[in-house]
């Protein structure tokens, strides 16, 4: 469970940074209005044939937005990692230069 909220956490950052992945999002917008819109390239009066035009495009739109979040939570690990010391001894108090006895 705390993986899921970590991920859905990153999810989150991932939609309201404006800087990531802007052409993913735009695509999975413009993949849901398409579903929604009357105008279609297979009218959906064609049940079976209409419907599945949809579904291609919510699938490519929604491939590419997952693929897009993948590579800016791993940006974001490395960041993390970038920030982290490499090594720190066990027991050893970190201090501002002045020593702890």
């Amino acid at each position: 469970m705390p993986q899921r909220a970590t991920d859905l956490a990153t999810t989150m950052r991932f939609f309201l940074n404006p800087k990531a992945g802007f052409i993913a999002k735009s695509f999975m917008l413009l993949a849901v209005l398409y579903v929604i819109m009357p105008l279609d390239f297979v009218p959906d009066v064609a049940v079976v044939v209409g419907w599945i035009d949809d579904l291609i495009a919510l699938l490519g739109a929604g491939t590419g937005l997952l693929l897009a979040l993948r590579r800016y939570q791993r940006k974001q690990g490395a960041e993390l990692e970038a920030r982290q010391p490499a090594y720190v001894a066990p027991n050893v108090v970190e201090t501002q230069g002045t020593e702890v006895r």
